[in-house]
């Protein structure tokens, strides 16, 4: 009879760390093999983040790049590749063993809190900065805030409400209609969604287009959307115990079985010479 309690090992080094942000990759998984280290992890295949710009709250695959997104800043490592820098202050791209190579922070210190509204969409990478109060699209290394597209006030004064009231932030974009949306919402409040049209062809004016009711009335609540997806090429989102296909139909306004309304608001000058 044991009556002392569970046994435990004695260790005299043990102790409470808090880590840096850091990344962590498995073993090679080779297609058509029977070669799967997807499931080990060598102590060896790690990597640290700078810990001043937050935690870090997303990664995406754009290219032979990975994009790690934190708090208040983004990294673009190279998969498989290393950036060497010449004398004269040019560098190049080489082939490496390692399977992230070089990581380099960004300098525009764009990041997000909010790992829901990270979206990919071919080379563009968007999210929304609720520090900075703009919303991030990234192409090429080249981050462009989109709600300078005379949206400026209004994402600054939302990200002040999203961070200081709780709201959860999500995104997708439909590749169909070319346009990115934005929702932010919080249990038994108001939930606002806004859309912006980011074709990628020249020539064609960007800008936001609109705000939507993705919303639908159960047992006399207004229930909000949940999240955006894709099934194949067809961009859907969820709503309760719903999947819905968007762009289907002849009526644009029949939205989640409900029918909607839509308004234009227009402004005119009516002293134009003053």
């Amino acid at each position: 009879y044991w009556n002392k309690g569970r046994p435990q090992i004695e260790t005299p080094d043990q102790k409470q760390m808090r880590l840096n942000p850091a990344y962590r990759w498995s073993n090679q998984l080779i297609q058509n093999t029977q070669v799967n280290g997807m499931s080990s992890f060598d102590s060896g295949n790690i990597g640290v983040l700078s810990a001043k710009f937050g935690a870090l709250t997303g990664m995406r695959e754009v290219g032979y790049t990975l994009k790690m997104i934190q708090e208040s800043n983004y990294n673009t490592a190279f998969i498989g590749r290393k950036e060497l820098q010449n004398a004269d202050g040019s560098t190049n791209l080489v082939v490496t063993d390692n399977l992230i190579g070089s990581v380099n922070p960004s300098e525009d210190l764009y990041g997000t809190k909010y790992p829901g509204s990270i979206v990919i969409n071919g080379r563009n990478l968007y999210w929304l900065d609720t520090i900075k109060g703009k919303v991030i699209r990234e192409s090429g290394n080249q981050p462009f805030p989109i709600s300078d597209y005379g949206m400026v006030k209004y994402w600054r004064d939302a990200s002040l409400t999203i961070d200081g009231l709780g709201y959860d932030v999500f995104a997708g974009f439909d590749k169909q209609t070319e346009q990115l949306f934005i929702t932010y919402r919080r249990t038994g409040a108001d939930v606002f969604t806004l859309s912006f049209y980011d074709p990628e062809r020249d020539g064609i004016e960007k800008g936001w287009v609109s705000f939507h009711d993705f919303t639908k009335v159960i047992s006399l609540a207004t229930t909000p959307i949940d999240f955006y997806g894709w099934v194949g090429q067809v961009f859907t989102s969820a709503l309760g115990n719903g999947l819905y296909k968007h762009n289907v139909g002849s009526s644009y306004l029949q939205l989640y079985g409900e029918q909607k309304t839509m308004k234009v608001t227009s402004s005119f000058m009516l002293n134009p010479d003053q």
